[in-house]
């Protein structure tokens, strides 16, 4: 988790739809999200599947609550277990490499992506998605989330 605060935080301009599945009860990651003013589209709690990761439960919840297809879903984590998650429920996964408490089991874990920094994700996310500004170029929209 010590990945994402700066992630979900340069992603409040982007039109991606995102879940967040955390290791802790449902109010506690409402208060979280609600705290930090993140755009998350579904969060999903440690009580909220019987199964935690590795498992795909949580990731296969969110994919449910938010309409979304695996194979047009990412699932950026920062740990082995969000890695093997992914991989389970047929979702591409990335590594955030940056602040990963457990970058070696990580890296072992072989994610199909590894990012270094929130910037090389946010640059692939923008290419792999397409996403464009106002003005045609890739990148943010001007002024937030549609």
């Amino acid at each position: 988790m010590t990945a994402f605060p700066k992630c979900w935080g340069s992603f409040t301009r982007r039109t991606y739809r995102s879940r967040l599945s955390h290791r802790v009860r449902i109010s506690t990651a409402k208060k979280l999200v609600a705290h930090h003013g993140w755009p998350i589209d579904a969060v999903i709690g440690f009580h909220d599947t019987e199964r935690r990761k590795p498992h795909p439960d949580p990731i296969l919840l969110a994919l449910n609550r938010m309409n979304v297809r695996a194979e047009d879903a990412v699932c950026v984590g920062d740990r082995a277990d969000d890695t093997a998650a992914a991989r389970a429920a047929g979702v591409f996964s990335i590594g955030a490499a940056w602040g990963s408490q457990e970058y070696a089991k990580l890296t072992e874990s072989a994610p199909d992506l590894m990012c270094a920094t929130v910037a090389e994700l946010d640059a692939w996310l923008s290419g792999r998605f397409d996403i464009r500004n106002d003005e045609g170029r890739r990148g943010p929209p001007p002024g937030g989330r549609p």
